[in-house]
């Protein structure tokens, strides 16, 4: 579903499969070291129906649908997820471990939508909200803070009437 190679020879792999709840879906995350031809599993999140948890290794996000993941060449990377429960997660080892980096809060009607870390210290984030529009976001920090870059409205509504 999404891929990152900083260099030719190293990249990660984010899969994910159907959803097994309104906000679970069993997500996979895996890197090569060598161009693509070997493969090894550096974490992964799999609900049951109803979602139950019944694998977590890397503690990868659990909420959300898989939306993205940006990588640096020396590991660092960040992995996003879309829908209600968007969030940004953060690794410093490769993807073998996550920490929550952003999620808007529970009176926010802002939406993850994309991300690309640029250095360990800066990224951008694409956010959307219907009462706002959309906001391109920075920071320098390590996504401990974020700064707005950019903003542009919704555009206007159209309403279609009966046809004639």
């Amino acid at each position: 579903i999404s891929s990152s190679f900083p260099t030719p020879s190293r990249g990660w792999l984010l899969c994910a499969m159907y959803p097994t709840s309104a906000s679970y879906q069993f997500k996979g995350l895996f890197e090569t070291t060598t161009g693509g031809k070997q493969w090894i599993q550096r974490a992964h999140f799999h609900p049951a129906l109803g979602g139950a948890i019944t694998s977590d290794f890397g503690r990868m996000p659990t909420d959300g649908f898989a939306g993205g993941i940006s990588f640096l060449s020396n590991g660092t990377g960040w992995l996003w997820t879309i829908g209600p429960y968007s969030s940004l997660s953060a690794s410093t080892d490769s993807g073998k471990n996550w920490l929550p980096a952003w999620r808007p809060s529970e009176s926010s009607d802002k939406e993850l939508l994309a991300a690309s870390l640029i250095s360990p210290s800066v990224g951008y984030s694409l956010v959307s909200s219907p009462s706002a529009g959309y906001s391109l976001l920075v920071t320098h920090d390590a996504a401990k803070t974020w700064d707005p870059a950019q903003s542009w409205p919704l555009p206007p509504r159209k309403h279609a009437g009966p046809p004639g």
